[in-house]
């Protein structure tokens, strides 16, 4: 046999089988998605090489789909060379086309899926027989807002609620302890998260040290020391939390800190970053870190859409701390919207990973993106991209009856704006199977992206306007893959801004910058 072959399943079943070598297998290597979780699709592409003498039945007839939807999943498999050919057909009707949907961002493609279900659910499909697969859990959040203003039942199945996902609820808890230094239940949670050397003896201890000043958690680590019992890594490492932790409160709501937060999304990013949620994240390969990693980017995202969309008087613009205060509000009365009651029925929201196995009258995908689907790790690795080919298959097979697929021409990541490009996959299963729609005007299109304020425009120099802090002069710009950072002289002082979250505005070079400039 093949030495890929060799896994522990294999081996047994071949032991079992040997003398008399009448075993029966049944598999569909079109279907095999779990290869991170080590699933290895070779033990039905090499079993003919242990029992050549096998007879091979293919099954290549569908009993869920209807025609158009098996014809766009045949086609789009065929690209994949690790595979056993066989015909793929239903003998149930043509049926309703697919729909491959174009959309300008991730909002209206949130909206395009709303408004199909409640077209369906008009014409009787019931809600319990749709689906919303994606295949990276941070685009649950969108659909999930769309969903709750829609007022739409929704369940997210095998899975976790955007704001309920752990590493979410270790951010909100920074985040909470930065607007109330006095939550000792956000401080007990995130006090050693990531791991910081404090103990439970020592988080006890700063307990009781706490009860007897009458002091908060926090501020109760202004007291410990070695002389009260404590170790000397938890006194380090609980000074730098506090230090920390204060730091960011002077640079949420002062405008006179040199590293004073420019937007809610740039406080956000600090707490991710500084708090080290990032990092210890990204220290793991591991498909769950990579979400959790990606779930943490999806909440600064978050938090530049809430400050885009709240309002304020233009000559008394809101602190990023007060933002953060409107913004934590908002997430509180979001989750408690997520307990919706399913009983009549609810759409499903899963990744394609969890619909395997599962089958409904309507499907949406969302996310037919270069990066998204297939996945940025399967880019340059062919292996990986016939893997992702597979999981989009599995996830046009789940739908009986309709099907829609999406994509948007940007979509937001870490609070910012990209461009986007169209899956390789939509290509591939194009054709008279499915019908094609850009809902994006051709007005809308521009032949490249616009010049980026941000990225583009801004030299040292330039003169700029900040929301909070007025006009002021670009002194120097340090470009990092992460974020940008940029040094500007305002009348109030010199500022340190994250280029991507300060959204500064560019003004005519000869614009005043004194203390009479006109704001």
């Amino acid at each position: 046999p093949s030495p890929r072959s060799r896994s522990t399943s294999f081996v047994i079943a071949d032991n079992i089988a040997k003398n008399h070598r009448n075993i029966c297998v049944v598999g569909d290597p079109d279907q095999s998605v779990y290869a991170w979780r080590g699933a290895d699709i070779s033990n039905i592409l090499d079993f003919e090489e242990q029992y050549n003498d096998a007879t091979i039945v293919p099954l290549g007839r569908n009993f869920r789909s209807t025609g158009h939807i098996v014809a766009t999943a045949a086609k789009l498999i065929e690209y994949n060379s690790q595979r056993k050919d066989k015909k793929l057909y239903t003998e149930l009707e043509d049926g309703h086309m697919p729909t491959i949907l174009s959309l300008e961002g991730e909002r209206e493609e949130a909206e395009a899926i709303t408004n199909e279900v409640l077209r369906l659910r008009g014409e009787g499909v019931l809600l319990k027989e749709m689906a919303v697969l994606y295949r990276v859990n941070a685009l649950s959040r969108v659909l999930e807002d769309a969903f709750r203003t829609e007022g739409i039942p929704y369940v997210v199945a095998r899975g976790t609620a955007f704001y309920a996902r752990q590493e979410i609820k270790q951010a909100l808890s920074y985040l909470r302890l930065l607007v109330n230094p006095k939550d000792d239940v956000a401080f007990i949670r995130i006090i050693n998260t990531p791991t910081r050397g404090i103990g439970a003896t020592s988080i006890n201890k700063l307990e009781q040290l706490a009860q007897t000043y009458g002091l908060s958690m926090l501020d109760a680590i202004s007291e410990v020391s070695k002389e009260r019992g404590f170790t000397a890594r938890s006194v380090t490492s609980m000074k730098k939390f506090a230090t920390t932790c204060h730091q960011w409160q002077v640079d949420g709501r002062s405008e006179e800190s040199l590293t004073a937060a420019g937007s809610l999304a740039d406080l956000v990013e600090r707490v991710v970053r500084e708090s080290g949620l990032e990092q210890f994240y990204s220290k793991n390969a591991a498909e769950d870190d990579l979400e959790r990693l990606e779930n943490l980017e999806e909440l600064i995202s978050a938090a530049s859409e809430f400050e885009e969309r709240i309002e304020f008087e233009e000559d008394n613009p809101p602190t990023p701390l007060h933002m953060l205060f409107s913004f934590l509000e908002h997430v509180a009365l979001v989750s408690d919207a997520d307990a919706v009651d399913p009983e009549n029925g609810a759409v499903t929201l899963m990744t394609l990973h969890a619909a395997k196995g599962l089958e409904f009258d309507f499907v949406a995908i969302a996310g037919l993106e270069e990066g998204l689907l297939p996945h940025e790790r399967s880019l340059f690795d062919d292996t990986q991209m016939e893997e992702e080919r597979r999981l989009c298959y599995v996830g046009i097979t789940r739908a009986r009856k309709h099907l829609l697929l999406t994509n948007t021409r940007r979509r937001t990541q870490r609070g910012m704006s990209n461009r986007t490009m169209g899956s390789r996959f939509i290509r591939e299963m194009s054709g008279t199977s499915v019908h094609e729609e850009v809902a994006i005007e051709p007005w809308d299109i521009p032949d490249a992206d616009p010049p980026s304020p941000c990225e583009q425009e801004i030299t040292t120099g330039s003169v700029v306007r900040h929301k909070r802090f007025g006009v002021g002069k670009v002194q120097r710009i340090i470009r990092r893959t992460r974020g940008s950072t940029v040094t500007v002289h305002f009348d109030g002082g010199v500022k340190h801004l994250v280029l991507e979250y300060a959204k500064l505005e560019l003004l005519p070079p000869n614009t005043s910058t004194g203390p009479n400039a006109i704001y």
